[in-house]
């Protein structure tokens, strides 16, 4: 997502002010030079590790992710080298919440297809009776409600919307409540709760054994008439029963950037789903690009940046990951 020149420049951008002694090393194919680079590596970002190559980098104490979703990541080798703190980033969350407000209102105010009949001379409106929804006085519902959800959280209540949020746990000393003004914050067992509560839910979930297929056929039927907007991952809703419930109208209409199946260097160029989301007009589609915008790029090599800083002064890097629950 960021070339080898940009990640250069940020980081030695980043690195004037402190002007701390750091190598930034980008490792080439050479397998005798890779295997010295990682020997003496404090921190690694990106790429892939094996246990053969996390023995030999005795000097590693930060693997650093970055980016936010893991689920692609293997961490269970991790859990042998208690030593090294895995972790992500979060620099993101305004951006995918940006593009989770754009589906949304694209959904609300019938967008697409408005845009598309109105290029053939067909008009929708007050001509023909068929009003947009207004989302002040609506209720929306956050599955989810980390780093993401939370700036999610913060534009619905400026929409005056009444927002329902539920998450794996629940600090009660952290009032997130008052905080960003949320009608109801509950734990993901009440999930039942707020999609009856919400005329529009998002799911801003990372995708875990535990999340797999939490939206499941079950909890697809409880939202007859309502919105769903996915910037979690596409997994997390089971991908048959999306589409048969958006086809035969139970669902009023998705907004969804994170898909089932994605380009390769053997289909570069592929659909999304095996099912035909795309022959469906309640579907507004975006190409998992919700957190890769211009400021976000920067803004996420500034986190690694930040933590590699954490490293040199002894400190605990932030946003370590919980390996055994896999975000």
């Amino acid at each position: 997502m960021v070339s080898k020149r940009q990640w250069r420049e940020l980081l030695e951008k980043y690195n004037q002010e402190e002007a701390l002694p750091l190598e930034f090393i980008f490792p080439d194919q050479d397998s005798k030079q890779l295997s010295d680079q990682l020997a003496t590596a404090e921190v690694i970002v990106g790429g892939e590790l094996n246990e053969s190559e996390l023995n030999h980098a005795e000097k590693l104490k930060l693997f650093q992710i970055p980016f936010a979703g893991v689920d692609q990541q293997n961490l269970e080798v991790f859990k042998k080298f208690p030593r090294i703190a895995v972790c992500n980033t979060h620099a993101n969350s305004p951006a995918v919440a940006e593009q989770a407000f754009c589906l949304l209102l694209a959904l609300a105010k019938n967008l697409i297809n408005n845009d598309r009949h109105l290029r053939q001379g067909q008009w929708h409106g007050h001509t023909t009776q068929e009003p947009t929804i207004q989302l002040q006085g609506r209720n929306l519902g956050i599955i989810g409600l980390g780093a993401i959800g939370l700036e999610i959280a913060k534009r619905a209540v400026a929409f005056g919307m009444k927002v329902y949020a539920v998450k794996r746990t629940i600090v009660k000393e952290d009032e997130l409540e008052k905080k960003y003004g949320l009608t109801f914050l509950g734990i993901i067992e009440q999930m039942e709760y707020l999609i009856a509560q919400s005329d529009f839910m998002v799911i801003a979930l990372p995708l875990t054994p535990k999340t797999e297929n939490l939206i499941d056929e079950q909890m697809l039927k409880l939202m007859k008439g309502k919105f769903l907007v996915n910037v979690g991952r596409g997994k997390i809703v089971e991908e048959r029963a999306f589409y048969k419930y958006l086809k035969n109208g139970t669902l009023a209409g998705a907004g969804i950037d994170t898909w089932y199946q994605y380009p390769d260097r053997n289909f570069p160029k592929r659909l999304p789903s095996q099912y035909p989301f795309q022959e469906l007009s309640n579907v507004v589609m975006s190409p998992h690009n919700a957190g890769y915008t211009d400021k976000a790029v920067a803004d996420n090599v500034l986190v690694v940046y930040q933590n590699i800083k954490r490293i040199f002064y002894g400190q605990e890097p932030e946003n370590r990951i919980n390996l055994e629950e896999g975000y």
